[in-house]
């Protein structure tokens, strides 16, 4: 249904170019390959969901489509064949020369997805200026209780029996996107969670955070953290849950879990990891690099040795 309405919109819509108002500047990447920005991808503004575009155009060699929008709410669509499309995404301008990153993420087909795979995506994109926060970081835990089930830049594989889950793009210099997928989920309750890593003074609340959940092929849910959020942690949803059917689907919290905080605790028994109390990005990648290292090493030794051989 969204690719038809998607379609519908392009066929439809007329190109049309405010000539004043703030520059806004709307940048669109890969969900899986750091630094692929998207060339060809149809940018369509309407002043709200399910109006007609007013505006719209494609996005450059750079992935980059510049125009011209008087500050307010819009409703935004991003399509590009081959990926899942992102319909009418609530986005508000704010300031001149503001830039807005979306991610897209390829569909399970054109990405060479095995007959039958499943796969829920969880993207999360922020804001790009010296205002908003600069590294924010997605993490996840599997209901499997495997050693390795807590995936976040630190420990970005958790390949366990029939499943995995994987961080594949881990951004740190506003923007994102940090994207983290699941491979054949197993039925349970998956928590997600972001970090402000960067602890700046800048807020997720105002860092145009946005978290989209992907299953298979589907957008199943666009959430943004409430403007109040001054904590360091947000969950933007209670748990994913995999039911027996294994059909994927989000449990919000209740009122009463918001009125309480319960979307700003990082779960029970992950407190320090991965945070900045925990110790620096550095600290935490210190053992990957003294392995990197040992092995750089021992290949230099091999290739010195075969070298004297062949005197």
């Amino acid at each position: 249904m969204l690719v038809v309405a998607a379609a519908a919109a392009l066929t439809s819509t007329p190109v049309l170019f405010a000539q004043e108002g703030l520059q806004v500047t709307f940048v669109v990447n890969d969900a899986t390959v750091k630094d692929r920005v998207l060339p060809g991808v149809r940018v369509l503004i309407a002043r709200g969901a399910g109006e007609e575009p007013t505006i719209s155009g494609v996005t450059d060699a750079n992935g980059r489509f510049e125009c011209a929008l008087a500050p307010g709410p819009y409703a935004v669509s991003y399509v590009l064949p081959g990926y899942v499309p992102i319909p009418d995404s609530p986005t508000t301008i704010t300031g001149d020369g503001q830039v807005v990153t979306t991610t897209l993420s390829q569909m399970l087909e054109a990405e060479g997805a095995a007959p039958g795979e499943r796969r829920v995506r969880i993207i999360l994109n922020w804001g790009s200026n010296a205002s908003q926060v600069q590294d924010a970081d997605s993490h996840l835990l599997c209901p499997c209780g495997e050693a390795t089930a807590h995936v976040y830049y630190a420990a970005k594989e958790h390949v366990g029996s029939g499943h995995a889950v994987d961080l594949d793009v881990d951004d740190t210099d506003w923007g994102g996107p940090e994207t983290v997928t699941l491979h054949d989920p197993l039925p349970g309750n998956y928590r997600y969670w972001v970090y402000d890593y960067s602890g700046s003074g800048a807020t997720l609340g105002a860092s145009d955070v946005v978290v989209r959940v992907l299953a298979n092929d589907d957008l199943l849910a666009e959430l943004r953290p409430p403007s109040d959020v001054a904590d360091r942690v947000w969950l933007p949803f209670k748990m994913l849950a995999v039911g027996a059917d294994l059909v994927p689907h989000l449990v919000p919290f209740t009122s009463d879990e918001l009125a309480a905080g319960a979307d700003r605790v990082i779960p029970a028994g992950h407190e320090g990891e991965g945070t900045s109390a925990g110790g620096s990005r550095d600290q935490a990648l210190l053992p990957t690099v003294i392995i990197s290292l040992f092995a750089f090493i021992v290949v230099l030794n091999l290739v010195r040795r075969a070298r004297r051989r062949q005197r």
